[in-house]
């Protein structure tokens, strides 16, 4: 997992922001999109997505993050939802870009 990662864990369980779950410490899980693996970090229902980093990327101190189609099998998913200039650049990226988008609404849960 990323440093920067590891550190929002290691004091909050989550972040919601307007009702989606951006990091959530209960989401990790590994999944494959092509022949690449990735670890979820959050999702958003609404919208039936998936954010997830490169898991070879988990050892880096920032890595990218990807907002993907939860089914897995969607072509979109490799052709355009995985590129790298899709990705933000780093979680803190991430994480403020969705508090843009998503609203003012921001909850963080105590670990």
């Amino acid at each position: 997992m990323p440093d920067d990662l590891k550190e929002f864990f290691a004091e909050y369980d989550f972040l919601c922001i307007d009702g989606s779950d951006i990091l959530d410490k209960k989401a990790l899980k590994s999944i494959s999109i092509g022949k690449t693996d990735y670890l979820v970090i959050g999702e958003d229902i609404q919208e039936n997505s998936l954010f997830v980093i490169r898991a070879n990327g988990k050892k880096a101190a920032h890595c990218q993050v990807f907002i993907v189609d939860s089914n897995l099998n969607c072509s979109e998913n490799l052709t355009v939802n995985t590129r790298p200039e899709k990705g933000y650049k780093s979680i803190r990226n991430f994480a403020c870009f969705m508090a843009l988008y998503y609203g003012n609404t921001a909850v963080f849960s105590k670990a």
